[in-house]
C-alpha cells in the first residue's frame, strides 16, 4: 500500500504483537501509536475509516468513528466465530460495513444484525496470474521453507523449535527461513550469528519473501514442504500446492487463556475453510519435548507428498465467492463523492 501512495502515519514495525504476553512490554509504545491514529481520525479532513484486521487497534478506532459519525469499511473483522463473540455486537453500528472472506465467519455477525458481505479473496486472482495450480510434481526443488512468524516476538519463540525439528529430520536438505520483511531478516540473521555453528542445519539460508504476490506464490509452488506458524501464509502455501505442517509455540499467558476461551477444532486457515485436516497442526507449549517426535514424523511424511487436487480446487472455489476488492473499495469511496462535480 505504501508503494501505491499510502501516507504512513505510524511505523508498522511498532505494531505487530502476538499474544497477550507480548502486549504488556510494549504498552506505552503501542499507546503512542494509537494516539497518532486517533488524532488523524478526529481530523475534520478525515471522511471515513478503512480498517483491515488488527482488532486490538481497529475495534477502538471503529468505535471512535461511530461516535464521530464517520463511515467504516472493516475488511477481515475480528474472529468472533472463535472467541469473544460479543465483539460482533459492538460492530453492528449502521454506518459499519464488514467484509468477510470466509463463510464460517458469518454466523455471529448475522445474529447481531451487522451489515456484512462476502469478499472474494485477493489470493484467488493472484494464484491465476502466478500460473500455479498443479499439484506437487517430481521436478520441484527439495527445499524446505520455514515461516516462524510475521511478528518479531512470535518469530523468536518459534524459530529455535523449527530449526531443531528440520535439523534432525533433514540434515542435508536445503532449508530456507523466510522473513516477511527486510527488518525481520536482519533480526533473524543476528540471532543465527549468535548460535554455535554446529547447532544450525547445514545449507541454511535466510531470505525475504518476494513482495510481489505472484512471485511469492511461484516460489512457494517450487518448494517441497513448509513448516509454518498459523496465518495467511498457510493459505498462500495451500493455493501454491505446497504441503505444510503448521506449528506454533505461544507464550504461556496466550496458551493458558486460549485453552479456556477459544472454541475451534482447527487454527490454520486451509483447514478451517475446508472443515478438514488438509495440513497437520501442532500447538507446542513449554519445551514441546513431548511433541517433537510427532512433528518430525509429520514433516517426513509430508515431504514431497502431493496435496489432493480436489481439496485445492475446492479451496479456490470457496475463496472465489463474493465481491471483488476493487468493486468494494469503489462503492465505499463513491459515497464521499456524492454531490461533487
Amino acid at each position: 500500500m505504501e508503494s501505491a501512495g499510502l501516507k504512513i502515519l505510524v511505523n508498522f514495525e511498532e505494531l505487530p504483537v502476538s499474544g497477550f504476553g507480548d502486549v504488556f512490554p510494549r504498552y506505552f509504545r503501542l499507546r503512542k501509536c494509537f494516539g497518532t491514529l486517533k488524532n488523524a481520525l478526529e481530523n475534520s479532513r478525515c471522511k471515513g475509516l478503512v480498517a483491515i484486521d488488527y482488532p486490538g487497534f481497529n475495534m477502538k478506532l471503529t468505535a471512535l468513528a461511530n461516535r464521530l459519525g464517520k463511515p467504516v469499511l472493516y475488511v477481515a473483522p475480528p474472529q468472533a466465530w472463535a472467541w469473544k463473540p460479543k465483539r460482533a455486537k459492538r460492530l453492528s453500528h449502521p454506518t459499519n460495513r464488514l467484509a468477510l472472506f470466509f463463510d464460517f465467519e458469518e454466523s455471529p455477525y448475522e445474529k447481531n444484525g451487522c451489515n456484512i458481505l462476502r469478499m472474494e479473496h485477493p489470493l484467488v486472482t493472484a494464484t491465476k496470474k502466478a500460473g500455479v495450480g498443479e499439484c506437487l510434481s517430481p521436478d520441484r526443488k527439495g527445499r524446505i521453507l520455514l515461516f516462524p512468524g510475521s511478528r518479531k516476538s512470535q518469530t523468536f519463540r518459534n524459530l529455535p523449535l523449527f530449526l531443531n525439528l528440520v535439523k534432525d529430520a533433514f540434515p542435508t536438505t536445503e532449508i530456507v527461513v523466510v522473513a516477511s520483511r527486510a527488518e525481520l531478516k536482519t533480526d533473524i540473521d543476528g540471532y543465527l550469528q549468535k548460535q554455535r555453528e554446529n547447532s544450525l542445519p547445514k545449507n541454511l539460508q535466510v531470505m525475504v519473501a518476494p513482495q510481489n504476490i505472484q512471485e511469492r506464490l511461484r516460489f512457494f509452488s517450487d518448494s517441497s514442504l513448509a513448516l509454518s506458524s498459523p496465518g495467511t501464509v498457510t493459505l498462500e502455501l495451500a493455493l501454491a500446492d505446497c504441503n505444510t505442517v503448521v506449528c506454533t509455540k505461544p507464550d504461556f499467558l496466550t496458551y493458558a487463556m486460549g485453552r479456556r476461551l477459544i472454541k475451534t477444532k482447527w487454527f490454520s486457515l486451509p483447514n478451517l475453510i475446508l472443515g478438514k485436516d488438509l495440513f497437520s497442526e501442532y500447538i507446542a507449549p513449554g519445551n514441546a519435548e513431548k511433541l517433537k517426535d510427532r512433528i518430525r514424523e509429520s514433516l517426513l511424511k509430508n515431504y514431497r507428498r502431493p496435496l489432493e487436487k480436489n481439496d485445492v480446487d475446492l479451496l479456490r472455489q470457496k475463496l472465489q465467492t463474493g465481491i471483488s476488492s476493487e468493486q468494494l473499495m469503489s462503492e465505499f469511496l463513491a459515497q464521499f463523492l456524492k454531490g461533487q462535480p
